[in-house]
């Protein structure tokens, strides 16, 4: 039911790791190149190039970045239709929260562990900047989201306890 408020939490929450998973992470840049960091993988581009000289192939650290955010919102989707099993919705609500914890520590140790991989394939001494992007904080934001959504069902099982009760 799209009138519940926590329904429109969980819709966010999709939206944003929706965006999260096709938008640009991070970008490394030294003098002569740079590198676009996205949860699929990287594109390594020459200084003023428009296209890319090399594109990543499916490595594992890639593979498990996009089944983890693909997983996570693809989970929130389907919990949204769940709003009339309140009890199995809270549950997965819960194992929501810890898989976006685990996307917030993957995703850092993605960024860290490919920040190593540009570093090595630029000559010693080049000055290297790192540009993080905007959508690194979507995850926090789908968090958030699955926390209030969290509250909202936790308190309609509350309300029909107590309804309950009184009959």
């Amino acid at each position: 039911m799209i009138q519940r408020k926590q329904t429109l939490y969980m819709l966010l929450a999709v939206i944003c790791m929706t965006i999260f998973t096709f938008a640009k992470m991070y970008t490394f840049n030294s003098t002569d190149s740079s590198m676009e960091l996205h949860t699929y993988g990287y594109e390594l581009y020459e200084a003023g190039a428009e296209e890319p000289i090399a594109d990543s192939a499916i490595n594992l650290r890639s593979l498990c970045m996009v089944v983890l955010a693909a997983l996570s919102t693809l989970l929130m989707l389907v919990n949204i239709f769940l709003y009339k099993k309140r009890e199995l919705q809270l549950s997965i609500l819960m194992s929501q929260y810890a898989l976006l914890v685990g996307i917030i520590g993957y995703g850092a140790y993605y960024v860290w562990s490919f920040s190593g991989f540009f570093a090595e394939s630029i000559p010693a001494g080049t000055a290297l900047t790192n540009v993080p992007g905007w959508s690194l904080c979507l995850p926090l934001v789908a968090l958030l989201m699955n926390y209030l959504a969290i509250r909202g069902v936790a308190s309609d099982i509350a309300l029909l306890r107590s309804v309950d009760r009184i009959r």
